[in-house]
């Protein structure tokens, strides 16, 4: 019982404790963000919200945020690598080489459905991963030919659960 006890008071002072030590900061002014990234270059965070079709970036640690030029494109995640931000959509991969206020398409059909997450392979140069429900696809060319290299992420991976 004594054991319980010490477990439960344990539990209830670290969480009063870690609550003091958190300082609330401004959001980004869009709905929900689907991926953040920080740019260990530079420090800027950068936030995708494809519900209102924008990528925000931070320069002070996330006090305040600030909206690039992206409202035609709904991103689900973006990759930082040395001077370039890589991104998906649906079904369509982008490169912007002046921190995200323009993007190029790279594809205007990449072959995979709904990019929700995205990699760059380390050590892998111009080689990229993106999976969602309806697979795993890779791509050697900087994003311009994708290939399906798993139908799920299940069979990627055995006895990894997924929401779809």
């Amino acid at each position: 019982m004594r054991s319980i006890f010490r477990f439960w008071f344990l539990t209830v002072f670290t969480s009063i404790i870690a609550q003091e030590s958190f300082t609330p900061l401004n959001g980004t002014p869009g709905g929900r963000i689907q991926s953040i990234k920080i740019d260990p270059a530079t420090g800027k965070i950068y936030a995708v919200s494809p519900h209102d079709q924008k990528v925000y970036v931070s320069y002070d640690n996330g006090a305040n945020w600030q909206s690039l030029a992206t409202s035609a494109f709904s991103f689900y995640d973006i990759v930082i690598d040395a001077n370039k931000l890589y991104a998906t959509d649906y079904s369509t991969f982008y490169v912007s080489e002046d921190g995200g206020t323009t993007w190029t398409r790279q594809n205007s059909n990449a072959g995979f459905v709904n990019g929700s997450y995205l990699m760059k392979v380390p050590g892998g140069g111009s080689s990229f991963v993106t999976w969602s429900c309806e697979g795993v696809f890779a791509s050697g060319d900087n994003g311009v030919t994708w290939k399906r290299i798993s139908t799920s992420i299940a069979s990627a991976r055995p006895g990894l659960q997924t929401f779809c």
